[in-house]
């Protein structure tokens, strides 16, 4: 499977998370061992050769992140830095963000 991001740049935590969730979704149809990231300037394999369960608790942080942001919470989990957020690729503020390595 290969998640392609059309932007130039670096591959971001929440690429491969998108990634995972991927990977687990399309189990249901097939057998997918093999993963990469790619976006215009770089391409990434990424371990996918586990259990889905497996593959869910590494993304799991994120995934109830994006339950709670989609339900209306208040979600106040940010990086503030004047570069780019490590996950998400927004530049100087993030308020729906999250590690997923």
């Amino acid at each position: 499977m290969v998640e392609y991001k059309s932007r130039k740049g670096k591959i971001y935590p929440s690429d491969i998370a998108q990634l995972k969730a991927s990977v687990i979704a399309a189990r249901s149809r097939y057998n997918i061992t093999k993963a990469y990231v790619s976006t215009d300037g770089e391409i990434k394999e990424v371990n996918v050769n586990k259990s889905n369960t497996v593959l869910f608790e590494e993304i799991k942080e994120a995934y109830e992140l994006t339950v709670a942001i989609v339900s209306g919470k208040t979600v106040t989990v940010c990086y503030k830095s004047k570069y780019k957020c490590p996950t998400c690729s927004m530049r100087a503020h993030c308020e729906f963000s999250v590690s997923v390595y």
